[in-house]
């Protein structure tokens, strides 16, 4: 459905996609962290829950601009 949008209707269909799917790779991240083995994969892990937590929280704030 998102492929029939178009303008401020499109942007912010994307960014709703967008923090729904960095929601899910911070919650994976976090089960990592929890129950992974790998030290190197739990740092990676680390890195990737704070950066996806920034930008959803910047993504948010996008939203709530419009």
């Amino acid at each position: 459905a998102i492929d029939q949008l178009s303008g401020p209707a499109y942007d912010i269909a994307w960014l709703n996609a967008m923090i729904e799917h960095h929601e899910g790779a911070v919650a994976i991240g976090k089960e990592e962290i929890a129950s992974g083995q790998s030290h190197d994969l739990i740092d990676v892990a680390k890195k990737v829950v704070i950066t996806q937590q920034a930008e959803i929280i910047e993504m948010k704030r996008l939203l709530d601009e419009n």
